[in-house]
């Protein structure tokens, strides 16, 4: 939908800084009482759109869309950068950068240099369409670019926001007073649609038990993921391939960013190719990308994979798709997330490390095929989807679904779960319910033998931390595995594998003079 905005309110906008944007574009678009959210749609050109967010103490949080050239570094030793303007466009106040044309920092070299050889010849950006959506919450306002979680603007105490100015007027915006679902979050993959070979498919879906935005056509083939290996950087501790983000629009993936929440279940509408070439499996993972350079990026040890066969013991019929004249089955898939994996991400994130303005307060999710099982001497492929298992799969509609309760494990020794001289060896764990019911989280300890060495469990309908008795007879390493479950279904949550050492008493002597060292990775060594 393209929308009117003169090249005087544009030129006026950025030669007076944005200090006045009320006056330069009227009174503004004033925002519902009720509302729950709002969105404005609009083409990002050549010149700067800035928009004011006005909060009802008179404060404004401006964020601009405005073209963006980046750079490539090809020589870390000399600084030496390859320029490639007009990649796209900055929201500024959000610290993002949506990449019409390729992110060329993520490719492997030749990929890379293709592109930058072919950059003056890449189509124009100007005329992208964006959805900019904006959430008003108790905390502040999240904000959503093109279905895509982008960050919160704090309240703090500046009250609630009650006007966008903007050069756009009433009829761009769009407001809704329907509350969100408190346990399921819809992904919109409109924007991402991929659909080969079920182009023009007609889709039927005949149970609502799960909440997705209306399929339509749109689809997502995820079998074109296959060549993320050839795309994508293998080598242990590069960050091209685990530093993507949903703004990149990388090559052959489905990457959504969404708010930070513990989310234990993905729900899944698929459809499967008649092919049997292919594989009829699908991968979905939740995890946090961090574009962090060279040995940075996200270790397999922190990205939560799981693969499900279509159809499946967790795959239901729901419905039908029509392709070319063919009546398939359209498939729920139900998709419990490795949530415990990845729980201290959430817990205990590093602010030092991520993206955007406010860069901890999302995840990523993403939908690949079946991925490889081991790793190499250095490099670790399983983060990769198995070329040699092509994925028949199609995805028509994808929803999150909230863990009904949080939990958070929280480590009281002071080296981090060893043990020694008087210490006492316990551990702590928080149970916060956000949906109404009854959780309970118990716990088994076995030895390095794998025998049993303990268990325990507690179970509570309101938010409760209680310290975790890790103590032995013997000393030596031992495993605790947690469960999370609702009691109201005994449906499992999440686990989570955690793990300690009880040492004797301290009884070195020995200072600098010890013969022994210690060995750091990326440090000196």
């Amino acid at each position: 939908m393209k929308m009117a905005m003169t090249e005087h309110f544009q030129v006026a906008a950025a030669a007076a800084g944005i200090l006045c944007a009320a006056a330069l574009y009227g009174a503004g678009v004033k925002v519902p009482g009720d509302a729950t959210a709002g969105s404005v749609t609009f083409r990002a050109g050549r010149e700067p759109i800035v928009f004011g967010f006005v909060w009802s103490d008179g404060s404004t949080n401006r964020i601009t869309v405005q073209p963006a050239d980046t750079a490539l570094i090809v020589d870390q030793n000399s600084g030496k950068k390859y320029l490639t303007p007009q990649a796209g466009f900055e929201f500024k106040g959000l610290g993002v950068v949506d990449f019409v044309r390729p992110n060329v920092t993520i490719y492997r070299k030749a990929i890379r240099e293709g592109y930058t050889n072919d950059w003056g010849t890449l189509p124009e950006i100007y005329g992208k369409e964006y959805r900019l959506e904006f959430k008003p919450q108790g905390a502040g306002v999240e904000f959503r670019i093109n279905g895509d979680y982008a960050g919160v603007l704090p309240a703090e105490a500046r009250g609630r926001l009650v006007r966008v100015d903007s050069p756009f007027t009433e009829k761009d915006f769009a407001f809704t007073s329907k509350p969100d679902d408190p346990r399921y979050l819809p992904l919109d993959l409109g924007y991402k649609s991929n659909p080969g070979a079920m182009s023009n498919a007609a889709v039927t879906l005949a149970d609502g038990a799960i909440p997705f935005l209306a399929p339509t056509s749109a689809n997502l083939d995820i079998g074109v993921t296959v060549s993320q290996l050839s795309l994508y950087p293998g080598l242990y501790g590069d960050s091209g391939y685990t530093g993507r983000n949903a703004f990149d629009h990388a090559r052959d993936s489905y990457l959504f960013t969404v708010p930070m929440r513990q989310y234990s279940h993905a729900w899944l509408l698929c459809a499967v190719e008649e092919d049997p070439s292919k594989t009829p499996t699908v991968n979905v993972r939740l995890t946090r990308f961090v574009p962090t350079g060279q040995n940075g990026g996200r270790a397999y040890s922190a990205i939560a994979d799981t693969v499900c066969a279509v159809p499946g013991p967790d795959a239901q019929q729901v419905g039908t798709v029509v392709v070319n004249g063919k009546t398939l089955p359209l498939w729920r898939v139900e998709a419990r997330l490795d949530l415990g994996k990845v729980i201290d991400l959430i817990t205990d994130p590093h602010g030092k490390w991520g993206r955007g303005a406010f860069p901890m307060h999302y995840l990523d999710f993403e939908i690949t095929g079946e991925t490889h099982k081991y790793r190499k001497p250095f490099t670790d492929e399983r983060p990769y989807p198995d070329p040699s298992k092509k994925s028949a799969v199609h995805v028509f509609g994808v929803t999150l679904e909230r863990a009904g309760a949080d939990v958070r494990f929280m480590q009281t020794s002071l080296s981090q779960n060893k043990f020694n001289d008087d210490e006492k060896p316990e551990m702590k764990a928080a149970v916060t319910p956000v949906l109404p019911g009854a959780y309970t989280l118990s716990w088994t300890i076995t030895d390095a033998d794998g025998s049993g060495a303990g268990s325990g469990a507690f179970t509570t309908d309101q938010a409760v931390e209680k310290a975790i008795d890790l103590g032995q007879k013997d000393l030596g390493w031992y495993e605790v595995k947690f469960r999370l479950s609702d009691q109201r279904n005994s449906r499992l949550i999440t686990e989570h594998t955690a793990s300690y050492v009880l040492l004797g008493p301290d009884t070195r002597r020995a200072g600098y003079e010890s013969p022994y060292l210690g060995w750091a990775w990326n440090g000196a060594h």
